[in-house]
């Protein structure tokens, strides 16, 4: 029996053959295959065509379908949403890889989009809102079902090996805990100060009285408080939870702050050097977790990703092989544009970026490790990107009391069990402080415990994640 699925496509697709072919390799991977594409249509296992059609096993809207992805709405067939320019033509069936490919390219989040939170805006980097809910990618992990779809058409029609296995033997769905490191203390009086003089200097009173009086505020707290500071506090008790659980988290730190050369003030305000930092680092290291950067605001419009690693690689003595920009930040015009300068100027190989802040779910369709290539070219970043499903900001946001939240957890546990997919959390380091979202931490902490201790669940990193679907995966 054969290994891999033979693929022809219609080279009349012209400008949009080769982002077809990445799309229908990226939907056989998944489905636990490789690809090979081949010149003649006889020696295909399947054919895509670049005129609408709707009876083969890889039904296809044609090529007028790909130059409308950017004009697309959702479209309701079957119960689901589906991108409109992926429904062929006078009838109702349904182009899974042109609608593949629109929800991978970033289509639905590139309407203008303005988040709102406690009454003021919010840059969103290109980080879609709640509008992104009409396409369904709140609910349903679409791209997979989607290749779900293609692994059912090649058992049925094919005589290949057996798909490889999504997870590790026994294992059906996974768990990968990660955590930004925004803040590592509250008692910052000299940052503060620091605050307070740039604002002065910018001809800003009112933040810099905020910042003096949050300084002087700092300053006299330090004095009436021993011990360590809650934020940094925080963080040692997730990785004291992490190591009886048994959990590999992966840690995104900054190297570049708020104070750095061409920074942005929404950047970090502690140093890389700082020696809790460094201590609460070399713990996670020496019990098997991950440290992944944690990129500037402005790492992609200054071409620094190269300098950021080395300043954290000289601080902390190691070198991140992952990263993920603060405030979610790429180029929002083509976020697969910086992964693949990230890729060709440093040695980080997988990302964990495509996450959302006011909402939880599946920014790309999928809850899955894939290889991002350019919506454009079709070319690939040479990279792997495991997309994060939750962040505590967006669970906080989904109820009033913690009961709701919880039971808004269980459900997406649910979700990406049923999927056989990746549950990617993003939890900040100082997010056990007592006065971080109503205390909600402690209460996801004994869900993510129950998670852990299911047979049923591989709890991995990123790395560890993408070393499977990269490698092991095709070794069973």
């Amino acid at each position: 029996m054969r290994d891999q699925i033979t693929i022809w496509i219609d080279p009349d697709f012209r400008e949009f053959h080769n982002v077809a072919r990445s799309t229908v390799e990226q939907l056989v991977e998944i489905a636990g295959w490789k690809t090979s594409f081949v010149s003649e249509v006889e020696a295909a296992d399947f054919v895509y065509l670049s005129k609408p059609d709707p009876h083969s096993f890889l039904k296809s809207a044609g090529r007028d379908g790909w130059k409308n992805r950017s004009n697309c709405r959702p479209k309701l067939i079957d119960r689901t949403h589906i991108p409109s320019n992926a429904i062929i033509p006078d009838t109702s069936e349904v182009d899974i890889v042109l609608a593949a490919n629109t929800l991978l390219s970033g289509f639905p989040e590139r309407y203008p989009n303005i988040a709102q939170y406690a009454g003021r805006k919010i840059e969103d980097h290109g980080v879609p809102g709640p509008d992104i809910s009409e396409w369904n990618l709140l609910d349903i992990p679409l791209v997979n079902e989607f290749a779900e779809n293609i692994k059912n058409l090649v058992e049925q029609n094919t005589s290949v090996i057996p798909a490889k296995p999504r997870w590790p033997k026994g294992k059906c769905f996974a768990l990968c805990v990660t955590h930004d490191c925004d803040r590592i203390q509250r008692f910052r009086t000299a940052s503060f100060f620091r605050d307070g003089y740039v604002a002065t200097c910018a001809l800003d009173p009112k933040s810099a009285a905020l910042n003096f009086g949050k300084g002087t505020f700092a300053f006299a707290s330090k004095l009436k408080k021993s011990g360590p500071d809650p934020y940094i506090n925080s963080w040692k008790n997730w990785i004291a939870f992490e190591r009886e659980n048994e959990i590999r988290s992966t840690n995104f730190i900054a190297s570049w702050n708020k104070y750095s050369a061409n920074a942005s003030q929404l950047d970090v305000p502690y140093r890389i050097n700082d020696p809790d930092l460094k201590n609460a680092v070399l713990e996670l290291v020496n019990q098997g977790s991950e440290i992944g950067l944690h990129n500037s605001v402005n790492a992609w419009s200054e071409d620094r990703y190269d300098a950021e690693c080395d300043l954290l690689e000289r601080m902390l003595g190691l070198y991140p092989s992952v990263y993920r920009g603060h405030c979610w930040s790429l180029d929002s015009t083509n976020p697969e544009r910086t992964m693949r300068r990230v890729a060709a100027t440093t040695n980080m190989t997988m990302s964990s970026c495509l996450g959302m802040n006011l909402i939880h779910g599946y920014r790309r369709g999928l809850n899955y490790p894939y290889r991002p290539f350019d919506f454009e070219s079709g070319d690939y970043c040479n990279s792997w990107e495991v997309p994060p499903v939750m962040m505590d900001q967006s669970l906080f946001l989904s109820g009033n009391t913690n009961e709701e939240r919880v039971g808004a957890f269980r459900k997406r546990v649910n979700e990406v069990r049923h999927a056989k997919g990746c549950f990617v959390l993003d939890w900040h380091t100082d997010s056990l402080w007592q006065g971080f979202m109503a205390g909600m931490t402690k209460f996801v902490m004994k869900e993510i415990s129950e998670i852990a201790a299911d047979t049923n669940c591989w709890t991995a990193s990123v790395g560890e994640l993408v070393k499977w679907c990269r490698e092991e995966r095709w070794q069973t």
